[in-house]
């Protein structure tokens, strides 16, 4: 019989194997909806927010774009000694793995019926968000909210009352601060230099001036709680610097604490919607010779410019330029449906959304950002885009260099504006 031939009377059965696509598409599907699909995503084109690293070093997941926000664990680390990037050991990723089950499963059990404590859910992820100098914190994962006001009592005697997630996201963003001032090229010298922080959030960029000297650091934010833990950490963990550090809750515009030398923002250019006025307010705040030291992104045109707020057609919400790809009508009626229906929605009121705007993206362009800094009347010492070690972003560099592709392939801004003498 010929090799291959089917037996005598029997029809012989092809195997029908699936194809590439349909055995990717059902386990893709469910990754994507997954909150860590987009962080790694993010991760991969911008570099994550700095984590600390359970067997030693930093992981570099350096992420300025929301501030930091996330806490996954990366593929590199930084050096203690030299504060240079490297590899990450194989047993540090094998202790990631473990560490991220291990979370998976506490939160599992905790968010469980059978949990004695509802409102103790756990929250791996906590990103941070700043309209306008304002830092709030917004947690990810489903579940009975939390927040600095009512948790502190729930939150045991280690950390003196305060929240155990945002001492941690306070470590992290005291992890991301080297990343930040890389960014900006050159750190300043703080030694004997009085320092505003526009927008300090939970601190602890604050904490990072003041030990590098400053005689003075003063923290401003507009939102009530941060600076309540701001105060209460600082003075529980950092007593020898309580004589340097000051934080208010007020605004810029009715700040009057006297001038300074340097003024620094973080990752709140991109949520103020009149910035125009915010730059001068800083100019005016500033002793001449003075410097504003800024950094922020994503840009809104550019692809995670949605700060993962905008609920499109896709069914990924955050997928890359996703809020770009349908009118702004459409897409605040969307979100007004899903608001009605009980469905999270970010927004700073419970009136209805008129505007993309009310989710605290000002939706300016890279030529609005140019025009709003080289027309401020202060002279421009350095303006940077597309500041990130990742791979895929020196890919966006290229890009932009593309005609037309420039606005949508720009995703951060660093710059030191200087008052004239």
């Amino acid at each position: 019989m010929a090799r291959g031939a089917a037996e005598p009377g029997c029809a012989r059965r092809r195997r029908k194997l699936p194809t590439p696509g349909a055995v990717l598409a059902f386990p893709a599907f469910f990754a994507t909806r997954t909150p860590r699909f987009y962080e790694g995503l993010r991760w991969v084109i911008f570099g994550g927010a700095c984590a600390p690293d359970p067997i030693g070093g930093a992981v570099a997941l350096c992420e300025p774009e929301c501030s930091a926000q996330d806490d996954s664990p990366g593929l590199t680390a930084l050096n203690p000694e030299s504060n240079s990037p490297m590899i990450a050991p194989p047993q540090t990723l094998l202790q990631t793995a473990r560490n991220y089950l291990q979370a998976w499963r506490q939160s599992r059990s905790q968010h469980s019926p059978a949990s004695a404590d509802p409102t103790a859910a756990y929250s791996p992820m906590k990103p941070e968000h700043r309209p306008g100098g304002i830092a709030t914190v917004r947690r990810r994962l489903k579940g009975p909210k939390r927040s600095l006001a009512t948790d502190g009592a729930k939150s045991g005697n280690e950390y003196g009352g305060l929240d155990p997630a945002d001492v941690d996201y306070f470590k992290r963003g005291a992890a991301e601060n080297p990343e930040f001032w890389w960014r900006l090229v050159d750190r300043p010298q703080f030694a004997g230099k009085h320092v505003l922080d526009v927008g300090c959030g939970l601190g602890a960029l604050c904490v990072d001036m003041a030990e590098g000297g400053a005689a003075r650091v003063v923290g401003l934010d507009t939102e009530a709680k941060l600076i309540a833990f701001a105060r209460q950490h600082t003075a529980r963990e950092f007593p020898e610097l309580q004589s340097v550090l000051e934080f208010y809750d007020e605004d810029l515009a009715q700040f009057n604490h006297g001038k300074f030398d340097i003024i620094v923002s973080k990752d709140s250019f991109e949520h103020i919607m009149d910035l125009q006025g915010m730059i001068r307010a800083m100019a005016g705040h500033l002793k001449p010779g003075g410097r504003i030291y800024s950094g922020f992104g994503p840009l809104y045109n550019s692809p995670f410019g949605h700060h993962g707020r905008v609920a499109t057609r896709l069914p990924w919400r955050q997928f890359p330029w996703a809020h770009l790809w349908e009118a702004e009508e459409k897409i605040v009626k969307r979100l007004n449906h899903l608001r009605q229906r009980g469905k999270p929605v970010f927004a700073y009121s419970d009136a209805p959304l008129t505007s993309i705007r009310d989710l605290g993206l000002s939706m300016y362009s890279l030529a609005d950002y140019r025009r709003f800094i080289y027309g401020s009347g202060m002279k421009v010492v350095r303006f940077e885009v597309n500041r990130s070690r990742s791979p895929l972003s020196r890919i966006l560099s290229l890009m932009r260099r593309v005609p037309k592709l420039e606005e949508y392939c720009t995703h951060n801004i660093y710059c030191v504006l200087e008052k004239p003498a």
